[in-house]
């Protein structure tokens, strides 16, 4: 780690081990680019590009496919990139921009597939032939035999194109047998060392052995742990060791056995557990490099060891979809913003363990030292068991990645590993002596085995001492030694002695428990005023548990909270309890005026336990409320007063210690709710920011492209019309109808995604049934409305679920080919219930909810605001079913 002191930049840090991954090409890497505005702004474009395909040729130039974007080739003589996109007055172009897949044959021949079919690349005058076969399907796959033969996986099915008698290229379409009538989809191809035809489908893979005319096919079996751990087949590869390795959606990573046709499952590692397996490569070591949904990890087969990458360490962010490795062993991951390529064995890892510190040890979670040495020995009472620490590893390359474990010695038997968790309880410890030891790991795992300790001894109260018990054994024995003339006296005064002791010992016990039950009697008021706290995200909501929660707390017969107005001026009341609205009105302060303004400016409380004779309060107020004694208690946020609350009586009142303690503690705790919803206020503007830029785009690339290409037909109609050429300009014109008719319902669509009038109009039935009809004539699916709905909600709450249903649909349309969906509104018993359901490709429940993709972020905090549930029922391969229930919504 290297730390740059500037003038006037102030501070800032270097890791190398934060920058090991480049995002290609790097913008103005040199004079002659930044010179040449054409070549600054394909390199900017191609930064955002979503990437499905990346191939290096035999020249060494590199190859990417794009969707929407078209293809890209990087020239490796003279670094500059050319772009190549669908030009509709050209035939001789790329015939569409969405990029599917890429393939250099034995001559050297470049094949495109895209959504619109499959091209062949002439370097000569580079333009793209068409192939026939495949015009209109989407091109996902291709593959070369050794005997010369083109296999292509075009719209699921998979083709063999060979060669005729008179050499021209033909196409047959082969059968992928299956024991039911299901279809087989075909997604991934290759062609292995032993000329194996290896098909990755979405109903397993299948395999045509060299010699063999029919397929082998391999399934996912639930009770076989050797079969395919996923039927889903994204990813087919073979490594230098001739291993043919299988990635999957939602079953991990899987190598094939040859010799006993059995598969080993990689599902338990952690970078690969219910994630989608994008793509696969090796690297002179023989390792693997794994692009996932989650990023990019490093796999070692024969140790079963990974590492994984993030945007710490300079990837892309998001989702990878393809690679390739190239003969000079560069690496080249494509993903969801821009293109990696990199080195594998330039990748090096930290290998330096962390110096670990306690940086706090607290009584009861209060600080008590900071100052605290390695091996130094804290010795405490036997009502002080109630220990925390606070620690941390000095390790800034990637802190959020270092890992932690500790272990109490004298309590625990074994390390506790917490992750990335910096602080340990420990809860009525026993008098005794213990070593509190923690060890850390850097952002490459890299462990300090030694770390730092702490000694703590808690010391038994007194009359557990020896010195005590002995003394009482020597008072015994001087009694029996007094004779038994004095026998009677004795007795007496000995049991005089013990009846004291014994009084002494109760007054102690009756103490310490009166004591526990104080402790444990404000941990719980503090935990009953996290929970209330916490429940809200809003901040005027917070605020008004916090007011309760301090009346409730303190048994107060009046509670407030003041905070500063907008200009920082005054303090204004925000929430309250017990105050007439008219008293309200008039309690404004200025910095310094009353107990309130002097509360803010100096940030200590202030406690009048007779109000009426301290000149400083309002006279006003307290006459006007009977308010005879309060406690005002300033809430800090960043060393800040943010504002005041109070506990009022309205009879004489001591404020105990306890009673200071709690409400003390309270503000500590109400500054952190607070900060938390005025963050979560923050992330809502900025979710709402990123909604209306989405649809921004959506107008972008699907009504204002198709508007465009409605111009051209209407101008080339006009001059049409004007060289009298009548059947062409009719067909023309048929064109544009089309066009418009298009772009009106790409704009129904857009339209829906905001408030629809109906909604407002008709309500939220109304608006559903709309826009299910407007589904079906567009997309041509075959859609279910269930209405058992009878009395409307507020606006706020029909646009909310309305909100809801719109993205489960986009969903259904976009990711999940279904062929039918259904969307229930039910009120019963005072619930509503809206469910979504279609049967599409259906996906990992669980890796959706922790990765917020798909929406499902969005559509819990709609849910989260309306103070509804809602759940999420999917499997691959088995549909969706997105239900939300709304109790007593009548």
């Amino acid at each position: 780690m290297i730390w740059i002191g500037t003038i006037s930049g102030g501070v800032n840090k270097y890791s190398r081990y934060n920058n090991r991954f480049q995002v290609y090409p790097p913008l103005g890497n040199s004079a002659a680019v930044e010179a040449n505005p054409e070549q600054s702004s394909l390199r900017e474009s191609l930064h955002g590009a979503l990437i499905t395909a990346v191939l290096p040729d035999r020249r060494g130039d590199l190859w990417i496919g794009t969707i929407l974007e078209g293809l890209y080739r990087l020239d490796s003589a003279t670094g500059t990139i050319q772009q190549f996109k669908r030009d509709p007055q050209n035939p001789a172009s790329l015939n569409s921009d969405v990029v599917h897949s890429l393939f250099e044959d034995r001559s050297g021949t470049l094949w495109v597939g895209t959504d619109s079919g499959l091209s062949q690349y002439n370097p000569g005058d580079q333009s793209f032939e068409i192939f026939p076969t495949f015009t209109g399907d989407r091109v996902d796959a291709m593959a070369q035999d050794a005997a010369g033969d083109f296999w292509v996986g075009a719209s699921g099915d998979l083709f063999r194109l060979f060669s005729g008698a008179d050499g021209e290229l033909l196409s047959e379409k082969s059968s992928l047998q299956l024991s039911t009538d299901a279809r087989a989809g075909v997604i991934s191809l290759l062609v292995d060392s032993k000329d194996t035809l290896w098909v990755g489908t979405d109903q397993g893979l299948f395999a045509r052995y060299s010699g063999q005319d029919t397929f082998s096919h391999y399934a996912h079996e639930p009770d076989n742990d050797s079969s395919l751990s996923s039927d889903l087949v994204y990813t087919i590869f073979e490594d230098r060791q001739g291993v043919i390795w299988v990635g999957t959606v939602g079953g991990g990573l899987n190598s094939f056995d040859r010799s006993a046709a059995r598969f080993n499952r990689y599902g338990e590692q952690g970078f690969v557990t219910g994630s989608w397996i994008a793509c696969l490569q090796n690297d002179a070591g023989d390792n693997l490099w794994v692009g996932t949904n989650r990023g990019l990890a490093k796999f070692d087969p024969q140790s079963g060891a990974y590492h994984n990458f993030d945007t710490l360490d300079g990837l892309q962010e998001g989702e990878f979809y393809s690679c390739a490795g190239g003969d000079d062993g560069m690496l080249y991951f494509g993903g969801l913003k821009g293109l990696n390529i990199f080195h594998p064995l330039a990748i090096s890892e930290n290998e330096q363990p962390p110096q670990v510190v306690i940086t706090s040890f607290n009584l009861f979670n209060q600080v008590a030292d900071t100052n605290l040495e390695e091996g130094q020995q804290v010795v405490l009472g036997y009502r002080e068991n109630f220990i925390s620490f606070d620690y941390a590893a000095l390790d800034y390359n990637a802190p959020s990645k270092n890992q932690y474990a500790y272990m109490l010695e004298g309590l625990d038997e074994d390390w506790i590993y917490v992750g990335s968790r910096r602080h340990a309880e420990y809860p009525d410890l026993e008098p005794g002596s213990y070593t509190f030891r923690v060890r850390a790991s850097n952002n490459d795992g890299f462990w300090n085995e030694t770390g730092t300790a702490l000694k703590i001894r808690i010391q038994p109260p007194f009359w557990q001492l020896p010195w005590f018990q002995l003394l009482l054994v020597m008072a015994i024995l001087a009694s029996i030694y007094g004779g038994y003339q004095l026998r009677v006296r004795s007795l007496k005064a000995q049991s005089q002695e013990l009846a004291q002791q014994v009084a002494q010992r109760t007054h102690d016990l009756t103490e310490r428990t009166r004591e526990a039950e104080r402790r444990q009697a404000e941990l719980e008021a503090l935990y009953r005023a996290d929970a209330e706290l916490y429940r809200y995200l809003h901040l005027d909501h917070v605020f008004h548990a916090l007011v309760d929660a301090a009346v409730d707390i303190l048994e107060a017969d009046k509670g407030d909270l003041m905070v500063w107005d907008q200009k920082h001026e005054n303090l204004v009341v925000r929430a309250a309890v017990g105050f007439d609205p008219q008293t309200l009105k008039y309690m404004v302060f200025a910095p310094g005026e009353g107990v309130t303004g002097e509360v803010a400016v100096t940030g200590q409380p202030v406690i009048l336990e007779h109000a009426g004779i301290d000149p400083r309060p309002n006279k006003k107020i307290l006459a006007a409320e009977g308010i005879q004694a309060f406690m005002q208690v300033p809430i800090k946020i960043g060393g800040e007063v943010f504002g005041v609350f109070s506990a009022n009586y309205t009879r004489p009142h001591t404020f105990t210690e306890q009673e200071q303690r709690l409400l003390i503690a309270l503000a500590q705790r109400a500054a952190l709710a607070i900060e938390n919803a005025r963050l979560y206020e923050q992330a809502q503007e900025l979710a709402a920011l990123e909604e209306r830029n989405r649809l921004a785009r959506d107008l972008h690339d699907s009504v204002t492209q198709t508007l465009f290409g409605a111009s051209m037909f209407a101008d080339t109609a006009e001059h049409q019309l004007q060289a009298d050429q009548i059947e062409q300009a009719k067909e023309t014109l048929h064109k544009l109808r089309t066009t418009t008719r298009d772009a009106l319902g790409e704009m129904r669509l857009l339209i829906y995604e905001l408030r629809p009038p109906i909604l407002e109009k008709e309500g939220l039935a109304a608006a559903l049934e709309a826009r299910l009809e407007t589904v079906e004539q567009r997309a041509g699916l075959q859609t279910e409305l269930h209405l058992d709905y009878h009395q409307r909600l507020s606006m706020e709450a029909e646009q909310q679920l309305f909100s809801i249903a719109i993205e489960a649909l986009n969903n259904s349309l976009k990711h999940a080919h279904a062929q039918k969906i259904s969307v229930s509104l039910v009120n019963k018993g005072g619930s509503l219930t809206l469910q979504i359901a279609d049967d599409g490709l259906g996906f990992d429940t669980q890796l959706a909810w922790e990765s917020g993709g798909m929406g499902i972020r969005n559509m819990q905090e709609r849910a989260d605001q309306l103070g509804a549930a809602i759940t999420l029922d999917s499997q691959p391969g088995k549909g969706t079913v997105i239900r939300l229930v709304l109790e007593n919504s009548l």
